[in-house]
């Protein structure tokens, strides 16, 4: 589960730093990204860099947390947590995610939910 842990933290440094290199080591040259289960995904490393700076650089000055739940085999599962203080927007997600032998996501899938927080 350590390796989960360490991609999980890494994730997270990246959103919050919006570091687009950081975001690319994550992920292998033909991994692929579902923001959701219905959504045609981002394929390639540089498809996903680019659309997830994109989310990432308009939602700026947020909090976020990932935790890993399970890990059996190849395959991961996470908590994602995230606010957004500008938009007053939650959001907790579970990302599954399969690795390469490298410890790279090859594969990315998304289920979220949000909420407006009221404070």
């Amino acid at each position: 589960m350590n390796g989960l842990a360490n991609w999980a933290a890494a994730y997270a440094r990246a959103c919050e730093t919006n570091n687009p290199s950081a975001a690319a080591a994550l992920f292998t040259e033909d991994a692929v990204y579902y923001t959701t289960p219905f959504e045609k995904p981002w394929e390639g490393r540089d498809e996903i860099v680019s659309n997830w700076s994109e989310t990432i650089d308009v939602l700026q000055g947020f909090e976020c947390r990932c935790d890993p739940v399970a890990v059996s085999g190849d395959i991961g599962v996470a908590r994602w947590w995230a606010i957004y203080p500008s938009t007053g927007v939650e959001f907790s997600s579970v990302f599954v995610i399969t690795f390469s032998k490298e410890g790279r996501a090859a594969e990315f899938r998304e289920w979220y939910m949000s909420r407006e927080r009221d404070e």
